[in-house]
């Protein structure tokens, strides 16, 4: 900086800082800030063209050549970066979600298989218990027609089932259920199994 003269130091300090803003506003993350940063680089260009006029040739065609060659590849280094981003970022919401999901089955699984196993229909018709996760199609199907139910599909020695429980509008309650059995049968769930069901409630 000490070879550039005194009355175009100032225009040259200026295109150094407004690029390096520019380039930054590129590469981090935030939506808008891009926009910024080719606003702040045309007049980084602009700068550029008039310590040019005020005779540092050299320093003014480097910055020229920087605006309108580095630029676009900051700018699209900074697009990556935000794609890693958005993409790291709806990985670890996908996470949650499945960790979440998890978490309700195993939450659920243990009363549905010990209240099964009481009741000598569902024994029957199921055997051994060897699985039971919330069907949350079912669930969604059911919502769009209106009625509130807790879904289960439930895996058994002998076949594949689904426990259905239709909850009072109101007060979410539990107040009725239905069995289908790996036959493809539909039953009524009898009053004691569903007041054992009633734990499933939070």
């Amino acid at each position: 900086m000490s070879d550039v003269p005194t009355r175009i130091q100032g225009p040259v300090k200026a295109g150094w800082i407004t690029l390096g803003v520019a380039w930054l506003c590129f590469l981090v993350p935030i939506p808008g800030l891009g926009i910024l940063g080719w606003v702040l680089n045309l007049v980084a260009f602009i700068v550029a063209i008039v310590v040019i006029t005020k005779g540092s040739s050299g320093i003014g065609i480097l910055q020229v050549v920087l605006t309108v060659v580095a630029s676009p590849i900051m700018y699209f280094i900074g697009l990556a970066v935000f794609a890693g981003t958005i993409a790291a970022s709806g990985a670890g919401i996908a996470s949650t979600g499945a960790k979440a999901i998890q978490a309700a089955n195993e939450s659920t699984k243990s009363v549905i298989v010990e209240v099964l196993h009481s009741n000598p229909n569902a024994r029957e018709a199921f055997g051994e218990i060897s699985d039971t996760t919330m069907d949350f199609q079912e669930m969604m199907e059911a919502g769009n027609a209106g009625n509130s139910v807790v879904a289960f599909t439930i895996i058994g020695d002998k076949g594949e089932g689904r426990l259905i429980v239709e909850k009072d509008p109101a007060t979410q309650a539990f107040k009725s259920a239905t069995l289908t059995l790996p036959s493809g049968e539909t039953v009524e769930v009898d009053a004691a199994t569903l007041k054992q069901l009633q734990s499933l409630q939070p």
